[in-house]
């Protein structure tokens, strides 16, 4: 999955909405990431990155409706929108998204679910212990944010922690096959936990549902290799081939060329 992403402060300095041109940088990164080899395009219109201001609604969605059209054209990809607000979810879903990507796990809005059950849409929910603008660091890096004490098993943390969101995306008519997880790797678990999860990265698929794991350029890579936000793609591929090994059925990613080749040499390994 290639992030896109519509914004003026991506963590990662690769949103688009930074200049003038920024349709056509839209329109170069889809065709680019679809050369590269991404199986979806998963395009977001407001930061998740620590410290983010939110974004009003009516924002978002002016953002979705300008953007939609652009990727569309670019690429014949299917199109997940990160959103955790049901209006924007259901106006990316007419402009042709067919996944809802919700970071809250419907914690934001429950009606997300019922936008994703109308429009026939998968639904992706994300565990997440922290706030969209709060972020959980290790003692040396100092804290912004504690989150609850570490759980005994991070893994049945997750899975139990979603297990409401699954219950309100079925009830409210997500088709069973459609419902995917994501562990939320960075979002207020401490270092040893995100690291844990990726070790332990095939027992997330015990649920019995499709795996999504975001884990690109992500401050525990930087902690653990201590080395900025652009110059973390070398160590993200090393966690992708990890979780590639582990059963993982999605990785969310920017660097598509490099981290395709590392799922298609996983894949090759298994195959002979």
């Amino acid at each position: 999955m290639a992030i896109v992403n519509v914004t003026a402060d991506s963590f990662s300095g690769d949103g688009v909405l930074t200049g003038d041109d920024w349709d056509r940088a839209l329109a170069a990164g889809v065709r680019a990431a679809a050369d590269a080899g991404a199986d979806w395009i998963d395009v977001g219109a407001e930061s998740t990155r620590p410290g983010a201001t939110p974004v009003p609604e009516a924002t978002e969605l002016a953002v979705v409706r300008d953007a939609l059209p652009i990727v569309r054209e670019g690429c014949d990809l299917p199109i997940s929108i990160d959103t955790s607000k049901a209006a924007v979810a259901d106006a990316a879903c007419a402009l042709g998204a067919s996944m809802v990507n919700d970071v809250t796990a419907l914690a934001n809005d429950p009606e997300v679910a019922a936008v994703a059950a109308a429009r026939g849409a998968e639904l992706v929910l994300m565990h997440n212990r922290a706030g969209a603008s709060t972020v959980a660091h290790d003692d040396r890096l100092g804290a912004q944010f504690v989150p609850p004490a570490p759980s005994g098993d991070i893994v049945a943390a997750v899975l139990e922690g979603l297990e409401p969101a699954i219950s309100a995306a079925l009830a409210a008519g997500v088709r069973p096959d459609g419902i995917w997880l994501d562990p939320g790797i960075g979002f207020g678990k401490t270092q040893a936990e995100n690291l844990e999860l990726v070790r332990r990265g095939d027992e997330l698929l015990a649920a019995g549902r499709p795996v999504l794991v975001g884990p690109s350029r992500k401050g525990f890579i930087g902690r653990a290799v201590d080395r900025p936000v652009d110059q973390r793609d070398p160590a993200t591929a090393a966690v992708v081939a990890l979780l590639a090994e582990r059963g993982i059925d999605m990785v969310r990613v920017h660097d598509v060329a490099t981290m395709r080749q590392v799922v298609d040499m996983v894949a090759a390994v298994h195959a002979g």
